[in-house]
């Protein structure tokens, strides 16, 4: 009934023998999908609300606790676990053979020692293990053990009519990690997953995601971090200077100003205090802890809630590098002049947001079908109006324009204060992004586009030899024109037919092959090449690589303060293109690359590198999807993948930084980023012989990172080793998870590109792609 399964899960997998080059039509009449009635409020009984469901049961979960009824914990002893066929795997000594020569623990004289094995029986001693060498040496999926309240559970499930057989939960070990603030402390994220099964009730096949955090005390301390966590001294004090003069809005507007940094021809565009250190901000006054050794920087400024406040963001940090520490703390500042009408009306304006009920998505709702009751605001608490929505513009655009809704949002004054007033014209839904299809294209199903039924995908995990028996089209499975996934993510097919793990820089879109991609904004096109490759699911294909101004891509201005915070250009990557239109970009030439043992013959752009590039207008077309015999392999998608570029004036010249802040607020070399002029200018580049040396791969780093799995050997029922390996068995497999997924995106700087392009967000629905793995299967 109830299964429990102790491995990652991956999102957004992309197999190479999908069939995604037909469009079809949503299966489902949308007339029928909403009424005034059925539509209010999003009632989530009605039979038809697939969309909505499992979005509502994230609120559900939440609400009801459910993570009550799990719990983690160290096993000194590491376990036995079965197989999916019920064989056990003898962990322990598989552990011993592969790992034991590498474990180390720490004695009591703080001293590095390896720990002994007694009767074949490998026992860990937690408070002498730290949890950066638990990681390194494979322990994670050996010795965290998940236990399950079953009973607490199946009574929650039954008030929530949960049906448990679709309710999943797992350790995604690849991201647990020490506990910024303790490290003795392993943070241990599970998910939780739920997905109804009922194909009248959810036709889509979409489904549910949360994670929760658990913790496990007791390891030995990272005695370096631990120094510098210890060493940290936070400000006791920060205020406003001369706060009762100044309004709340105006302050916001100062602490949020940008300004100019002026060289001799360029002009940079930075923020004037957010990301700057305290004590070189002359609007506060701050009480700064005597003799310490760590760093405040201002990291955001926003509206209190009550209208009356700002809270701001310090983030503190000591020392420097992997064992540098960073902390933050939200500061409320109160007492400021009162707002006059015509500030409060630009302050609404300005920081009002609107968002779907139950946490759902703007790309899962029906934009056609309206309602005002389905919105909340993010000030619908505050003490000085009562907000209503009245929908002024319902629309059925179905272009590759944001997809939004217009609004007239009513403030009415609870007191003398203030006078009523509205906001005409106000745009609830997705924020502005730019388009990367042709709209002009047969290939577009335009009434599709932007329906409710957009959705990324999940898939379990996958051995290589599984990939061709997808056979089905997950756009059309899922009743979704562009269904994409990928970021942030850790697959397990890529190199061979073992089991890897690799994590995914990119964001992988499905979409019919032949379709254009055109620039989106004026660009630079630092190169384009094509790398043949014989096998499936082997190969690149066409890769383009263009560069773009931050002031030049037409997002919302919201997005690009959040997102692109003092970065002056991005570096796009589009590869499994079709090598067929890149002549369209200039002169091709051909060019052997590779070694003795595996060249190749590729083709180039000749007449752009990252030295010397092309200037593209706007709406220029780049490349096309690309099919499985040219793309590398795989089914018809493109791969995006973005990296934030930083420049500084020097001696009045613009120049590549040196360093920059990264999003722990600790210094970085910007020489090690994957896009450095120290990489990607030996593309094309000439050597001290005046000979032109092409090296195309060093412009584009691999877009994910690979480790190799190892076998696990069966052991019979009586616990004796078999000798033989179980090479049906995918789920349990010796992996390394030597870094998180987080600090491994800090160190590479990769973008979502979901941040220009909007194909998703966090909170859209998946469609569960393992039903489409288990009927291609069944065909085959």
């Amino acid at each position: 009934m109830f299964r429990k399964k102790y491995k990652k899960l991956f999102l957004g997998i992309l197999t190479s023998a999908l069939s995604v080059s037909v469009v079809v039509s949503c299966g489902i009449n949308n007339g029928n999908l909403f009424t005034s009635s059925t539509n209010l409020e999003l009632n989530k009984n009605h039979p038809y609300y697939s969309i909505y469901e499992p979005q509502f049961n994230i609120d559900l979960f939440k609400t009801n606790n459910l993570e009550q009824f799990i719990t983690a914990e160290f096993a000194k002893v590491p376990y036995q676990v079965q197989n999916s066929n019920s064989k056990l795997i003898n962990i322990n000594q598989d552990f011993q053979v592969s790992h034991i020569s590498d474990l180390q623990q720490i004695n009591s004289n703080n001293q590095i020692v390896q720990p002994t094995v007694e009767n074949n029986t490998l026992t860990l001693d937690q408070p002498k293990v730290e949890i950066k060498n638990f990681k390194q040496n494979k322990l994670a999926n050996r010795f965290i053990k998940l236990n399950l309240d079953l009973q607490g559970l199946e009574s929650k499930a039954k008030q929530m009519n949960i049906d448990l057989n679709n309710f999943y939960y797992e350790i995604n070990y690849n991201q647990i990690q020490e506990n910024n603030d303790d490290t003795t402390i392993l943070d241990v994220p599970i998910t939780i997953r739920y997905y109804n099964a009922n194909d009248k009730q959810n036709p889509y096949k979409r489904e549910n995601f949360i994670t929760i955090y658990k913790q496990i005390s007791g390891f030995a301390p990272n005695k370096a971090k631990q120094d510098n966590i210890n060493k940290t001294k936070m400000i006791s004090k920060i205020d406003y200077k001369n706060k009762a003069n100044i309004s709340v809005y105006s302050a916001l507007e100062n602490l949020n100003s940008k300004e100019e940094i002026n060289g001799e021809t360029d002009t940079l565009i930075r923020t004037k205090y957010l990301d700057k250190q305290l004590k070189d901000i002359d609007l506060f006054t701050v009480e700064i802890p005597e003799n310490t050794k760590s760093q405040y920087y201002l990291k955001d400024a926003r509206l209190g809630g009550d209208l009356k406040s700002i809270l701001v963001t310090v983030v503190t940090t000591t020392g420097s590098g992997q064992n540098g520490y960073s902390t933050e703390k939200v500061y409320k500042i109160e007492g400021f002049k009162q707002l006059d009408q015509q500030e409060v009306q630009q302050l609404f304006k300005k920081y009002l947001k609107v968002q779907v009920k139950g946490g759902i998505s703007f790309f899962n709702y029906d934009f056609a079908n309206v309602n005002k009751n389905d919105f909340v605001t993010n000030f619908d608490q505050n003490s000085f109006f009562d907000i209503k929505i009245n929908i002024s513009e319902k629309t059925n655009d179905t272009s590759l324009a944001p997809y939004t809704t217009k609004a007239k949002i009513s403030f009415k004054s609870k007191s003398s204060i203030f006078q009523d007033f509205e906001i005409e014209d106000f745009e609830i839904g997705v924020p502005k992004f730019v388009p990367l299809f042709d709209s002009s294209t047969s290939l577009l199903n335009k009434n599709q586009i932007f329906s409710p039924y957009n959705a990324s995908v999940y898939i379990p995990e996958l051995e290589r030899r599984n990939i061709g028996e997808i056979s089905n089209s997950i756009n059309e499975e899922s009743k979704s024109f562009v269904t994409s996934g990928g970021y942030k993510e850790f697959r397990t097919f890529y190199t061979d037919n073992k089991l890897t793990q690799a994590v995914h820089y990119g964001e992988d879109v499905l979409a019919p092959s032949g379709l254009p991609l055109k620039t989106f904004s004026k660009s630079k096109l630092l190169g384009a090449y094509y790398l043949p490759n014989q096998g499936v699911a082997e190969g690149i294909g066409t890769t383009v690589a263009l560069q773009v101004d931050v002031k030049d891509l037409e997002i919302s201005q919201e997005t690009k303060d959040k997102y692109l915070r003092n970065v002056d250009a991005v570096v796009f990557f589009f590869i499994h293109l079709d090598n067929n239109t890149l002549s369209l970009l200039g002169q091709t030439a051909q060019v052997e690359q590779g070694n003795k043992n595996s060249s190749r013959i590729a083709t180039y752009l000749k007449d752009a590198s990252p030295i010397s590039p092309k200037e593209l207008e706007k709406n220029t077309t780049f490349g096309t999807i690309g099919q499985l015999t040219n793309n590398g392999g795989w089914s018809p998608h493109v791969h995006i993948e973005a990296y934030p570029i930083r420049y500084e004036i020097k001696n009045g010249k613009k120049v590549f930084a040196e360093k920059f802040l990264n999003q722990k607020y600790l210094l970085e070399p910007q020489r090690n980023i994957r896009i450095a002029p120290n990489r990607i200018n030996k593309y094309i580049n000439v050597d001290e012989q005046n000979k032109q040396i092409i090296n195309l791969t060093s412009l584009k780093a691999a877009g994910v990172q690979i480790d190799q799995s190892k076998d696990i050997n069966l052991v019979d029922n009586s616990g004796k080793d078999t000798k033989k390996l179980d090479t049906q068995f995918k789920g349990y497999k010796n992996r390394d998870y030597t870094k998180s997924i987080e600090d491994l995106f800090i160190r590479n700087q990769a973008l979502d590109p979901n941040i220009f392009f909007q194909f998703r967000d966090d909170k859209s629905s998946r469609v569960r792609l393992d039903n489409l793995f288990t009927k291609a299967k069944q065909n085959s």
